[in-house]
């Protein structure tokens, strides 16, 4: 489901440390592509090059001077980071980390929009969102530069492979010239563009929870349709929608539905030797409630 994203207005030389950073950690999972590494260490702890993944993504954080605090979203018990957090906070003084705990798993969109108040705090003006499982060499303050350039709600990084293995993730199709993205499907059938959704965003919080909120109000809008088999093969299979009477609720405030502006940062990665989203590059994303935001390619 796309998200109507209302326009934002221009900021003007705001000043102070208006910049956030959310990584998105995941949970417990029973899946066996990283067996047995994965049966006593979580994922986003896996050594790459010597450090845990997500070490990688606070190194990047850390090189954006306008960042002080980060937001650890996940499944995972509170015990789990605790030490990594402890660690971390010594590496990076700059940083303020926390972890803030789903107690189900609520995807990409569901997991912002459940902390929105806790990455509201301070009243950032927007804010990076980084998956644990990608390692790249994250342009965060390319993207940030792009962002401000074209006065986009959102910014997600892209990056280029081969056309068989694009169908494995969400591809972008942005026009080359203004980096716009123009449309986004998340693992297509048939080959959309070979520039993929590398897990890394940037969002205007301004427009960004007024997006899912309208994203969640649809979805929750649409009759409960059921199909009823056939009382044999060769009968026709009906459908039927079934739309009891709800009980009112107060109706929010219609977001504004005007387009919104969003930029491609793409960068083509050098020769590498494992899989595309370990690559230099990388939203992996997660619940891909695929916000109509800009996509960036950091070249």
């Amino acid at each position: 489901m796309s998200l109507q994203v209302p326009h934002r207005e221009k900021q003007n030389g705001a000043g102070g440390h208006n910049t956030k950073a959310v990584i998105l950690v995941g949970g417990p999972s029973r899946g066996t592509r990283f067996r047995p590494l994965s049966l006593d260490v979580p994922k986003p702890l896996f050594d790459i090059a010597g450090h845990p993944i997500i070490w990688h993504c606070l190194t990047a954080i850390a090189k954006v001077p306008d960042i002080q605090e980060v937001c650890m979203i996940g499944y995972y018990d509170e015990t789990v980071f605790r030490d990594f957090i402890k660690d971390a906070t010594h590496e990076f003084p700059q940083l303020s980390i926390k972890y803030l705990r789903e107690y189900e798993a609520l995807g990409t969109a569901g997991g912002l929009y459940h902390f929105r108040d806790a990455i509201l705090k301070g009243k950032p003006e927007r804010f990076f969102v980084l998956n644990a499982d990608v390692c790249c060499s994250f342009p965060l303050n390319d993207m940030l530069k792009l962002f401000e350039e074209r006065d986009a709600e959102a910014v997600i990084l892209g990056t280029r492979v081969s056309e068989d293995a694009a169908s494995n993730f969400g591809c972008i199709v942005s026009d080359p010239h203004s980096k716009r993205v123009l449309h986004y499907v998340e693992k297509p059938e048939s080959h959309i563009s070979n520039l993929i959704n590398c897990g890394v965003y940037l969002f205007s919080t301004e427009t960004i929870f007024p997006s899912i909120r309208s994203a969640i109000k649809r979805r929750s809008d649409r009759p409960r349709l059921y199909s009823y088999p056939g009382f044999s093969p060769t009968s026709s299979t009906a459908a039927c929608t079934s739309s009891p009477p709800r009980p009112s609720s107060p109706r929010s405030a219609a977001p504004s539905s005007a387009a919104p502006t969003v930029h491609a940062c793409t960068r083509t990665p050098p020769p590498r030797t494992s899989s595309p989203r370990t690559s230099t590059t990388t939203r992996n994303p997660r619940t891909r409630s695929s916000a109509s935001s800009r996509t960036s390619s950091p070249t």
